[in-house]
């Protein structure tokens, strides 16, 4: 009887330390499920917040951002290391060259470029080129659009002309070519 009874008390030790261990996996499982709801509620929490943040923050479209440059002093020019022997000429000359650097009003920048139309004349000199070009063609026969916007683009000196600083363009066209 010691056999059976010893097997009997093994299947109970096993049937509770089966039911042990799936109450113990409920329970993680149920726990586990409790973290992942709170962590989306805090989730969603700070979501809520943020777009509030966000929201608030917000600039209207109808704000205009003005930039203001400071003038260049001849005072602070004189004062500089290096600078302070210099004559007044010298550093007159000086003060010129940083007044080209610094940045003009908006309404300056569209009078030095102007807005130019699709439908621009080409120049005397190009006109007169492209019809000796022509003469052996069609002139019935349209102009491909890298024809039309090469005869339609202005000349460095054209340009120069339409500007107030002229040397703003020269150096614009060697960064875009």
């Amino acid at each position: 009887m010691s056999a059976v009874a010893a097997t009997q008390k093994d299947t109970i030790l096993n049937q509770k330390d089966a039911e042990a261990k799936a109450q113990h996996h409920k329970a993680r499982r149920r726990n586990k499920k409790k973290s992942k709801k709170q962590r989306q509620e805090e989730e969603a929490q700070r979501k809520a917040l943020q777009s509030q943040q966000t929201e608030d923050e917000q600039v209207p479209d109808d704000v205009e951002i003005e930039y203001v440059v400071q003038p260049v002093d001849m005072s602070q020019l004189k004062t500089m290391d290096g600078l302070s022997s210099l004559d007044e000429n010298t550093l007159q000359q000086f003060s010129d060259i940083f007044k080209h650097f610094q940045t003009g009003k908006p309404e300056d920048n569209d009078e030095e470029f102007p807005v130019l139309d699709n439908t621009a004349q080409p120049s005397e000199d190009k006109a007169q080129d492209d019809s000796d070009d022509e003469e052996g063609k069609d002139s019935d026969q349209p102009l491909s659009k890298k024809k039309m916007k090469k005869i339609q683009r202005l000349t460095v000196a054209e340009l120069k002309q339409l500007v107030k600083k002229p040397e703003v363009v020269e150096v614009s066209l060697r960064i875009y070519v």
